[in-house]
């Protein structure tokens, strides 16, 4: 049999696809069983002499005739045309394809000609999939799955404990609805467990009547990759994207994906409620929670969040939490990316409630807090930000434009926190209402504030400096009491510095904001009394850009090493 294969462009068809991973693996390419040949696009179960999807997939199941379908053999491929394929048997709840939802119990391989070539529609009837225990490898491509619909979990497909790989396929206009319990969850796509590959896969405009309006895991991984999209889903309650629900949930997201324009009450983006997510690559953008985390919201105990790349940008947190929110022992590390261009009434950029967060480079910039905390808000006495290497740029609020402290535990070290703005009150850096926030290596630039404390406001808690720079925000460096652990430089006298090596009333003689190594910083220009002039700390070998500390006879102060250049003599022969 002659198989024809069309893919739309700059996806990968399921051909390479699957070479490159049996490359990977070391392993040969399977020869499949039996080429299962769909004659029609009818649906049902009849002795008519034609061969429907239905029955190709019993047949599959089963091993044996079905109608005009040959019977399977262990991994089998049934490939479908450009057309649409309605589901009109009625009846759900049925697990052997019979009627309702197609029931997949073995290994399977379904080609389609390609996304709105090929169609799957479940017309309401029922979930358009469900990939049965046992089934193994199953891979679908190149098609459509519409109009699916359920009183329970998965609208589009239930994943039930399979290894299932979806390449260039769309899921969309499907519904998992439910009042309650452990129903509505999964509009598009319900893991129960077993892993899933999305390459390529855009899953749009589905809606759960619980959580996961596109993707729900409750056990499994699942990885979206290769320019895949989950777009414009929604979930009356959490994760109007996904949901990585227990702990042995996992969801990873790479390569030029998308998660975007997605609505709940919790989690617009994603949300993990013991699970965890990491964001490799990619961008989760322009999503809104209705009450606490725009993009990310990690929940509980156990709950972890990690960032290395990509980008979290323009979503909205309508109360708490504009890019990430964590709540109650739930984590967070972040050692690359960006959290940009979020909103959020407190914590524009990140709010940290009962949690930690743990930063190692980075850039949170130009994020929006309506109330407090522009960039970060630590919000009770055991939260914590552990802030090192990082970039806090341009956010701004009423108070706290950079990071309001109401209480917990804030550590700086080796950053910049410059050009952030309180628009209507005091903080314009960091406004510390109670706690303790430690600044090391750090300098603190050219921040606003309506108020007072351009730089650093104290209203309550400890604020202690180490080698730190705060210099040039506007006419006040500091109000209220600051602690000073030595070698720090004031370019004012505002911070009351006196400890041993400080420099107070002196112009650090910071250059522009700009990027250099990969990092946003202030540099220091020849001639600054801030060169040489710091104690160099244990442990703390590097400056923000990962230079070595110290450069000359001693640290420099602030977050920036000023670097010797030496220029070699040009020998004529």
């Amino acid at each position: 049999m002659q198989r024809k294969r069309v893919f739309v462009p700059l996806i990968l068809g399921l051909g390479l696809t699957l070479a490159l991973i049996w490359l990977l693996s070391g392993t040969l390419p399977p020869v499949y069983a039996t080429d299962i040949n769909v004659q029609t696009t009818r649906d049902g179960v009849a002795d008519d002499r034609t061969c429907t999807l239905r029955e190709a997939i019993i047949a599959a199941n089963t091993d044996a005739w079905v109608d005009a379908c040959a019977p399977g053999n262990g991994a089998d491929y049934i490939a479908l045309g450009e057309a649409t394929y309605v589901l009109t048997v009625a009846g759900s709840g049925e697990n052997s394809s019979q009627s309702g939802d197609l029931d997949i119990a073995g290994p399977l391989v379904i080609e389609g000609a390609g996304p709105g070539l090929t169609i799957i529609d479940a017309n309401g009837l029922d979930r358009v999939i469900e990939v049965r225990p046992g089934a193994g490898t199953v891979v679908i491509s190149g098609v459509t799955l519409i109009n699916g619909s359920i009183t329970a979990n998965g609208g589009g497909i239930f994943n039930f404990n399979a290894d299932l790989t979806l390449v260039n396929v769309e899921i969309k206009d499907c519904a998992a609805l439910g009042s309650g319990g452990t129903e509505g969850r999964g509009g598009g796509i319900y893991v129960f467990n077993g892993n899933i590959t999305l390459d390529g896969v855009r899953i749009a405009t589905n809606s759960a009547a619980q959580r996961g309006g596109g993707v729900y895991i409750s056990e499994g991984h699942v990885t979206l990759d290769n320019g895949g999209q989950i777009l414009s889903n929604t979930a009356s309650y959490a994760g109007g994207g996904v949901v990585a629900y227990f702990a042995t949930a996992i969801f990873t997201q790479t390569g030029d994906s998308v998660i975007a324009a997605n609505v709940s009450q919790h989690g617009g983006g994603i949300y993990l409620y013991k699970g965890s997510a990491t964001l490799l690559q990619g961008e989760i953008t322009s999503n809104t929670a209705t009450i606490h985390g725009g993009g990310v919201n990690a929940y509980q105990t156990g709950a972890r969040f990690t960032m290395s790349g990509g980008q979290i940008s323009c979503n909205r947190g309508l109360q708490r939490g504009g890019g990430i929110y964590l709540y109650h022992e739930a984590g967070a590390t972040m050692s690359g990316g960006e959290v940009v261009y979020n909103v959020a009434d407190d914590g524009g950029g990140v709010y940290v409630n009962a949690s930690a967060l743990t930063q190692t480079g980075g850039l949170v910039a130009y994020n929006l807090a309506h109330d407090h905390g522009g960039g970060y808000y630590l919000s009770v006495a055991d939260s914590t930000a552990i802030l090192i290497g990082a970039q806090v740029i341009s956010n701004s609020a009423d108070v706290g434009g950079g990071i309001h402290v109401n209480d917990g535990h804030l550590n700086l070290t080796n950053t910049t926190l410059g050009d952030n703005r309180a628009t209507s009150g005091n903080g314009g850096g960091i406004f510390s209402n109670n706690g303790l926030s430690e600044l090391i290596f750090t300098t603190v630039a050219h921040n606003t504030a309506s108020g007072s404390g351009e730089g650093i406001y104290r209203g309550g808690g400890t604020v202690r400096l180490t080698d730190t720079i705060v210099a040039d925000n506007g006419t006040t460096n500091c109000s209220g009491t600051i602690v000073s652990q030595g070698h720090n430089l004031d370019s004012g006298t505002s911070c009351g510095l006196g400890a041993s090596g400080d420099i107070t009333d002196s112009n650090p003689l910071l250059g522009a904001l700009r990027e250099i190594d990969g990092s946003m910083v202030y540099p220091l220009r020849a001639g600054s009394p801030a060169i040489g002039a710091g104690i160099c700390i244990p442990g703390i070998e590097t400056d923000q850009r990962g230079l070595t500390r110290p450069q000359g006879d001693g640290c420099d102060i602030g977050a920036y090493e000023w670097q010797v250049v030496v220029y070699m003599p040009l020998v004529m022969r």
